[in-house]
């Protein structure tokens, strides 16, 4: 978090707001996309352990090349939702025969 800027933030208990809407039709000002596109590859390596994050990934990757402030904001959200959830995740055991299932996640909140 501290090479993004963002090593003293608050957390946050989801990574995005309810019915957040972003669109490629934005008349904001544009954003560096290589920082943009740096969290969002820090995102795809952390969602082999973290898959509550795979549907807000999937909605901010869309943004990486029309880029504006309020996608860089959301995914600060998400930064800010990692650092209030950092003891979750998927452990991977090496050797096991039985897996046991401990927790399920509903990644979109059941938008429809």
């Amino acid at each position: 978090m501290a090479c993004f800027g963002m090593q003293d933030i608050n957390a946050v208990k989801n990574p995005m707001v309810s019915r957040t809407r972003l669109s490629n039709n934005t008349k904001e000002q544009g954003v560096e996309e290589t920082m943009f596109k740096q969290l969002i590859g820090s995102f795809m390596y952390l969602i082999a352990t973290r898959s509550d994050l795979i549907y807000t990934l999937s909605l901010l990757s869309k943004f990486t090349t029309n880029l504006a402030t309020t996608h860089w904001l959301a995914a600060k959200c998400v930064l800010r939702y990692i650092r209030g959830t950092i003891c979750l995740g998927i452990w991977y055991k090496k050797g096991t025969s039985s897996l046991r299932l401990l927790a399920f996640s509903d990644s979109d909140y059941a938008k429809n």
